[in-house]
């Protein structure tokens, strides 16, 4: 038969329904590393700091010798001092015999031939000072006192043996009177040769020894320095042969000191010393005139100058002289006729003797020049008996200032009326 018509297409099914959630995945395997960050810029520069303290450093360094003891005196930078005491490492040497002498200075230590020293032994001859010996013992004025410390650094401590000391002190002592001490035990066995000064002794201990003794007559000379004038200025006692210490050196106004007029490095007889000068001739200085006059002339003039004028913002002088022959009727300001601008203040109505004037200005004038400064005028008095009346000038204390406000320094300056 034949084939039948084709079927008419069916309808579209439904929607299935949502299937069931798929199982958790493995986990994922870690991920490499990631590359290297980009350096940082560099950071911006810091704030200056603060200046530092620029501290304290050594302006210079000189060797003195103070009472006898050799020492380095450190000037540092605020120019405050220090001073550092050195002891004196002892020079080594040996004689025919073996014997070791250690030598400092005129101080001397003799080590004998059967003590063995290391090759790094060293000596020590340290000088105390003769004062603060003295204050260990009593001593008069006139004994002389000397006192070391003696130390052998690098001598075995098991070391027994005595050594012999011998130190060179003054010569010229008196044996008989003579005391040595160790620390402050007296030593009661010792050679001591009156011509050289020689002293030997024995120990086994080394720390301070001291001599104490007194002089023989004739060998301890007084040593004055004076100044110009005739002031005292130091008195020591030194034994025969030894050096004097001078005392600081001295000022005079208006003058350079240059030393004293005659050595005493080598003081074999009492001596007096006296300071020298010379005249400084940039030095302000004052100047009075002098004159002639008649018993009651009224009117003198005395006339005051200034030499060597460093220019002043004030000048105070005052004015000494006779007030049973002179009167001071007046002074007068000589300063302003040749520069002008100062005030003055004259002394008061009462003119007596030490009363004073004073020239000052606010600032230095533009012309500085040497001449005439004040005027006096005396009355004479009618019974004046003949003869020279002096007329002192002074500088008043605190009354003269340069033009920097510092303090002028002026020699008085006398000049004369001489009455016929």
């Amino acid at each position: 038969g034949e084939m039948g018509d084709q079927g008419e297409k069916g309808e579209k099914g439904d929607k299935g329904d949502k299937g069931d959630k798929g199982a958790k995945g493995d986990k994922g395997d870690k991920g490499d590393k990631g590359a290297d960050g980009a350096a940082g810029q560099d950071g911006a520069q810091g704030e200056k700091g603060d200046q530092g303290d620029p501290g304290v450093g050594i302006k210079f360094i000189s060797y003195k010798v103070i009472d006898g003891m050799p020492a380095l005196v450190i000037t540092l930078t605020d120019d405050s001092k220090q001073t550092v005491y050195m002891p004196m490492e002892a020079e080594k040497s040996v004689d025919d015999s073996g014997n070791k002498t250690f030598k400092a200075g005129k101080n001397q230590v003799i080590v004998p031939q059967d003590i063995v020293l290391p090759n790094d032994a060293t000596l020590t001859i340290t000088p105390i000072s003769a004062q603060e010996a003295a204050e260990s013992f009593t001593v008069s004025d006139t004994d002389y006192v000397a006192s070391f410390e003696i130390e052998f650094v690098g001598l075995p401590e098991d070391n027994d043996e005595e050594i012999t000391v011998v130190l060179m002190i003054d010569p010229h002592l008196d044996k008989d009177s003579m005391k040595l001490y160790h620390n402050s035990d007296p030593i009661e066995v010792f050679e001591y040769e009156v011509d050289t000064g020689k002293l030997t002794f024995k120990t086994k201990s080394f720390s301070p020894f001291t001599v104490i003794a007194t002089p023989l007559s004739g060998d301890r000379f007084v040593v004055q320095f004076k100044d110009y004038n005739g002031t005292v200025l130091k008195t020591e006692t030194v034994s025969i042969g030894e050096a004097a210490t001078p005392p600081t050196d001295p000022t005079r106004e208006g003058y350079q000191f240059t030393g004293w007029d005659k050595t005493f490095d080598n003081v074999t007889a009492d001596l007096i010393v006296t300071a020298t000068y010379e005249e400084d001739k940039n030095a302000p200085i004052i100047e009075v005139s002098s004159t002639e006059a008649s018993a009651g002339e009224e009117e003198v003039e005395v006339s005051i100058s200034l030499k060597n004028n460093p220019g002043f913002l004030s000048l105070g002088l005052s004015f000494a002289y006779n007030s049973e022959v002179l009167t001071l009727s007046s002074v007068l300001d000589s300063y302003n006729r040749h520069t002008e601008g100062y005030s003055f203040t004259p002394p008061p109505d009462n003119m007596a003797s030490g009363c004073r004037a004073v020239l000052y200005k606010a600032s230095l004038p533009k012309k500085i020049t040497d001449g005439d400064v004040m005027t006096l005028k005396f009355t004479i008095a009618s019974n004046a008996p003949a003869g020279s009346y002096a007329i002192t000038v002074s500088s008043t204390e605190g009354g003269t200032y340069d033009g920097n406000k510092e303090v002028i320094v002026l020699a008085s300056a006398t000049g004369y009326i001489t009455v016929e």
